[in-house]
């Protein structure tokens, strides 16, 4: 298990970089042979030898922390120093890190840093064993072992210690152990860098350590801040952090991953917070997450360059629609508690401002907001200008809100009140959606006929990344390979990066040219028609017929263009483009030019739907010795013997055979076998079909000839179609257990963040799924609310493309929230390569399943999606909805900070659950703290509300803990939470009544409150536990007041607490109140000659506390002298209303008694020893 210690946390990730540990399998000491030669300075230290040293070479840089170091000092007392000398080697008296030099010891203690401590203790290599050094292996993987062996203890010279501490060049450092005395419990086991940079394993801890493990030292990375990516440079991959890195670290790529498939081939240290990375090939537009060991954390970038887009409104038109960036907003202004005009009301447009206030003051919120897409954009940043009339006051108050769910809650911004001026800003990167809003609101008043704020020039610049331009690495050029004379040609032109994509924005002039020389280029067919128009310009001497042209893209043509070349020679040559060095590939073959032959149309043919039969009609055509004029040959008719075989761009080959009407084709010319065609006047028409994907094309000939052609051609009629493309028809997608859920009563299928099996199939067409015949699969219907699709595409049953692993490209998958869509949040798996896909031929091809996470909670729905499959201009989708219930992985509940109610202390009830005269309330106090509901990787999942939040305030489960026994307190908590509200999968949990009530007479003690929320799908947060605080179990006492019945008396009060033996005085408590009104008499309690009414109290007026458990004198409740001869007594009792904790069962009946104490006039206490006393009448 890995251990960090460190000063400085960010969330669960280390701000700063830091040490941490890993006891691993030990493995035998390595052999070093050089012998410390200790200085015997005495000037050093009074035990040379014992507490020695020597500074020596370690071979090579070695990091520890940030700082490279070359040489070390290596110490008698088990441990490395280096930099500086500290005069660490005197300090003999081992501490807990950090080491300040202020543990007194019997020697020197003196503040260190920059030591590695194998085992500090106070070593004696004088008394025996050895101390040794050396650098072993060769870079870059040398290190450096220091060790010592079978050393002794000061004034032990029985005892032997062995430990051997090894740093490494790529910065890690080893502790190992012998089989001795060595076990921790006088050593203090760590690395500091620096007095707040530290970690200890150990500190004077029995059997901490022993030969079976070594512990192994990293230092962890610190938090990372970004990671960029160049279209300059697709191979270089810019790491910051946002602390100083290890160079060490820095510089070893096995520290680095990419996903997608990149390769992470050096690392590079440039400054103390960048690391430069070298990669394979990046591939622009693709999203990558870039991870780091040591801590494991990761961040996403894009390849391509960074444009900034702007939305703003200068109110420049008393309108809510302005637009006056580079790009719209995605809806007007709406105003809230107001008229809704932009002319009129509490906010209007006016001297192009939008102008706000609340006269006359209504004591509403007017407000406006307004939405903007942000969904494509990776930051964005809110801008406005303010102005106030400089009469507002404190009360006057105006806040700038923001929205990522449509203004279904907003998060302030900034709240302003008084008089503001001035431009503001803002990052709302947080809040990227596509129903971003921002909130201008009058919080409060603005009610003056003069009060008012004006907003002007709201901007939000937002940041997204564009696809690099990719480099045109090569032209192919598409074919069929055979033309006729008389016909123009359809030749296919695409500019191609090097990884085989179109560069739709290629822009730029080609040179074409035919081998023979012979030829021209035109943008039609010979009937003034073109598959694909061109949008540049052609250049051709017309009638030259050498075969040379040029043609210039423009960015319409989007990278490829379909031209037509005639050739009147009957020949065979080879078609040639280029722009500069760059050219076509030569992949397309030769064409060899006819009299006649078949004419394949349409042409080209656009994509096909695997599986989904298409058709072709065959013309002869050209010239003939019958038919001089070119065009259809309609001689030939009837029954026809025509050989048809595939040709495979890519793949290359293929099991699955193409058929026509039915029947299977060969893959090659020489391998074709006639079928019969009927034709009529010169045109038939086939069914062709292909059950799997790639490119193919389809040609035919008639061996049997139609006459003599010219000189160098054969006797047959023969045609083709260019290469096109087969798409799958959809993708299937299955979930293992096939769940499907539609509300939050549903089933739970997974919990956020955790793997779940899911299979995609590349799969044909069937009519069934496809009811209009478009080539998409009907989208799934659920009809009867049930959860599960009652109509639509069922692909299950559909056979698959094994092809597609040959296939370059991927599908995406993209998660979406259904019923609570706060966030859509993130697939583990975002896309799948066709890669992936076993091989054709192999078990499960052209089905792929993987282990995918959800990173949020409720109902999913994954839509997978290829962009223009192979180039051919159609995508391929597939979808499944419904995938649910997803739950969280827990919750991290904030434990809740008790504060004590009655300064140092609290006051307990009383509940035994048998006297219920006896019950009584404790002091109140608020236990309140946060629920977040997170997923496996510990983000909080927002989708946890409404439907989905299954936790109630009821869920949340309070156990007493005595922390003086260390048991569970025998008392109970009354824990009353108000109802919890998810927003955002984030609630605050609140009791602000609570109590605790003692179940017995026992004395005072520390408790602490351990909560654990557990909802009804038994997500649960674990025990949190509060502050320890102490309660008491008190009572408050009148002291019984004796006087003349002349004079004013005083009756004073004392808080008492129970210790568990008696009830002594609570002089802790300066929290209970009293005032004269508190204290009345028992009607029936007056004796002799004191009457109701001729006494009363009169003081305190005011409320007072208690000092120190008791009523200061002369501040205690004073009662009016009755007048002479109005001698008597009467009981006081004292209303304890709001102060229950102090009632008291006085008489011992079970049932709580009024606090009451005896008024006497006109008596003396009786147990003075006075020797004279009368009384003097004024």
């Amino acid at each position: 298990m890995w251990t960090a210690f460190t000063l400085c946390l960010l969330a669960s990730t280390n701000l700063y970089a830091a040490y941490v540990f890993q006891t691993v399998t030990g493995e035998a000491f390595d052999t070093v042979t050089t012998d410390v030669a200790w200085t015997n300075d005495a000037s050093q230290t009074g035990f040379p030898t014992d507490d020695d040293y020597e500074l020596v070479n370690i071979g090579f840089t070695f990091y520890l922390g940030e700082t490279g170091y070359t040489q070390v000092r290596v110490l008698a007392n088990g441990a490395l120093h280096f930099g500086a000398d500290q005069g660490f080697h005197k300090d003999y008296t081992n501490e807990p890190l950090a080491i300040t030099g202020i543990i007194d010891g019997p020697g020197f203690e003196e503040a260190a840093d920059r030591a590695i401590l194998g085992y500090w203790d106070d070593l004696e290599p004088s008394l025996g064993g050895t101390v040794r050094y050396g650098t072993l292996g060769s870079a870059p993987n040398r290190r450096f072992v220091a060790s010592w062996e079978n050393v002794p203890r000061y004034n032990g010279p029985g005892t032997s210690y062995s430990t051997q501490i090894v740093i490494y060049e790529n910065g890690n450092v080893r502790f190992r152990y012998g089989n001795d005395d060595v076990n921790g419990s006088s050593a203090t086991i760590g690395i500091e860098v620096s007095n707040s940079d530290f970690t200890e394993f150990s500190y004077n801890t029995s059997n901490s350590v022993s030969d079976a493990n070594d512990i192994l030292w990293i230092r962890e990375f610190p938090a990372l801040d970004d990671a960029t990516a160049s279209c300059a440079d697709p191979n270089t991959v810019t790491v910051t952090f946002v602390a100083d890195i290890s160079p060490a670290r820095a510089n070893d790529p096995s520290n680095f991953s990419i996903d997608n498939g990149v390769t992470v081939t050096g690392a590079t240290y440039i400054n103390s917070t960048t690391v430069e990375l070298t990669t394979s090939t990046l591939t622009t537009g693709t999203t990558y997450t870039l991870s780091t060991t040591f801590p494991t954390q990761n961040t996403t970038f894009i390849l391509g360059n960074q444009v900034n887009d702007t939305f703003i409104d200068q109110f420049s038109s008393s309108n809510y629609g302005n637009n006056d960036g580079t790009q719209n907003w995605a809806a007007n202004w709406i105003e809230s508690d107001d008229d809704g005009s932009a002319t009129s009301g509490n906010v209007l447009i006016s001297g192009n401002e939008l102008v706000m206030d609340d006269f006359p003051n209504t004591g509403g919120e007017p407000a406006i907001e307004r939405q903007v897409d942000l969904s494509t954009y990776i930051s964005a940043t809110l801008s406005l200008d303010l102005r106030t009339p400089n009469n507002l006051e404190s009360s006057d108050r105006f806040d700038i809100s923001v929205s990522s769910n449509g203004g279904a809650s907003y998060t302030i911004l900034q709240s302003f009140s008084n008089d503001v001026t001035g431009s503001f800003s803002y990052d709302i990167s947080s809040f990227l959606a596509t129903n971003t809003r921002i909130r201008l609101r009058i919080e409060n008043n603005y009610g003056g006929s003069t009060e008012f704020i004006a907003i002007d020039n709201v901007t939000i610049t937002a940041t997204r990344v564009e696809p690099c331009a990719p480099a045109v690495d090569h032209f192919v050029i598409t074919h069929d390979g055979n033309g006729i004379n008389c016909l123009r040609e359809a030749i296919t032109i695409t500019a191609v990066d090097s990884g085989g994509a179109t560069v739709t924005d290629y822009a730029g002039t080609t040179n074409l040219s035919l081998s023979t020389a012979h030829g021209n280029w035109f943008t039609v067919d010979s009937f003034g028609a073109s598959a694909d128009p061109a949008q540049g310009t052609l250049t051709d001497t017309a009638g030259d017929n050498n075969g040379a042209a040029t043609y210039e893209f423009v960015a319409a043509d989007l990278g490829t263009v379909v031209l037509y070349l005639e050739n009147t020679v009957a020949e065979t040559a080879n078609i040639g483009v280029a722009e500069g060095l760059i050219t076509d590939d030569n992949s397309e073959g030769n064409i060899t030019f006819r009299p006649y032959g078949f004419v394949f149309t349409p042409s080209p043919i656009t994509t096909q739907v695997a599986g989904r039969p298409f058709n072709i009609t065959l013309t002869a055509a050209g010239q003939t010795p019958l038919q001089p004029e070119c065009g259809v040959i309609e001689e030939y008719n009837g029954v026809q013997a025509l050989n048809f075989w595939s040709t495979y761009s890519s793949p290359t080959s293929s099991n699955t055979s193409v058929t026509v009407n039915g029947s299977n084709i060969a893959a090659t010319e020489a391998a074709s076998v006639a079928q019969n065609i009927t034709f009529t006047n010169g045109v038939a028409v086939i069914a062709a079909q292909y059950n799997d994907v790639g490119q193919i094309g389809i040609s035919a000939k008639d061996e049997t000839g139609i006459g003599e052609p010219p000189a160098g051609s054969a006797d047959e009629i023969i045609g083709g179609i260019s290469p096109f493309v087969v798409r799958p028809f959809g993708y299937d997608i299955q979930i293992s257990g096939d769940p499907y859920a539609d509300d939050g009563n549903d089933d739970v299928f997974a919990t956020a963040g955790n793997n779940f099996s899911m299979t995609i199939r590349s799969v044909l067409w069937q009519a069934g799924d496809d009811t209009n015949n478009d080539g998409v699969p009907d989208p799934f219907i659920d009809t009867d609310a049930n959860g599960e699709p009652d109509s639509g595409g069922d692909l299950s049953n559909n056979g698959v493309t094994p092809n597609i692993s040959q296939i370059t490209g991927n599908i995406a998958l993209t998660p979406s929230a259904l019923v609570v869509t706060n966030s859509n949040g993130i697939l583990s798996n975002p896309s799948v390569s066709f890669a992936s896909f076993p091989a054709p031929g192999a078990a499960g091809a052209g089905s792929f399943t993987l282990n995918q996470s959800w990173s949020e909670v409720g109902i999913l729905q994954i839509d997978a999606f290829t962009n223009d499959f192979m180039g051919g201009g159609q995508n391929v989708t597939g979808q499944r909805i419904n995938i649910g219930r997803f739950i969280p992985d827990n919750f991290l509940m904030t434990a809740p900070a008790i504060t004590e109610q009655c300064g140092t202390f609290t006051y307990a009830g009383f509940f035994d659950g048998v006297n219920a005269g006896l019950d009584r309330n404790g002091q109140t106090f608020d236990v309140s703290g946060s629920i977040t509901a997170r997923n496996s990787a510990n983000a909080a999942t927002l989708n946890y509300a409404g439907a989905f939040a299954k936790l109630t305030n009821s869920d949340i489960a309070v156990q007493p803990f005595n922390t003086n026994t260390g048991l569970n307190a025998s008392g109970q908590v009354n824990f009353s939470p108000a109802a919890l509200n998810f927003v955002n999968g984030v609630t605050n949990y609140s009791s602000p009544t609570t109590d605790y009530q003692f179940d017995s007479l026992a004395a005072a003690f520390n408790l602490r409150l351990d909560l654990t929320a557990t909802d009804s799908d038994n997500v649960t947060s674990g025990t949190v536990n509060s502050n320890a605080f102490e309660v008491r179990l008190g009572r408050i006492r009148l002291i019984d007041s004796y006087g003349p019945e002349i004079s004013d008396l005083e009756m004073r009060l004392r808080s008492e607490y129970y210790d568990g033996t008696s009830w002594i005085i609570n002089d802790a408590d300066s929290c209970t109140t009293y005032i004269q009104t508190d204290a009345s008499f028992d009607a029936a309690s007056y004796t002799d000659n004191l009457n109701a009414g001729e006494t009363a109290t009169f003081s305190p007026v005011t409320t007072q506390n208690l000092a120190n458990g008791i009523s200061t004198i002369a501040n205690g409740i004073q009662f009016s002298a009755p007048g002479v001869n109005n001698y008597g007594s009467v009981v006081v009792n004292l209303n304890l209303t709001g102060q229950n904790w102090l009632s008291f069962d006085w008489d011992g009946d079970n049932t709580l008694d009024p606090t009451s104490g005896l008024l006497s006039f006109g008596y003396y206490r009786g147990s003075d020893r006075i020797i004279y006393w009368r009384e003097i009448r004024n």
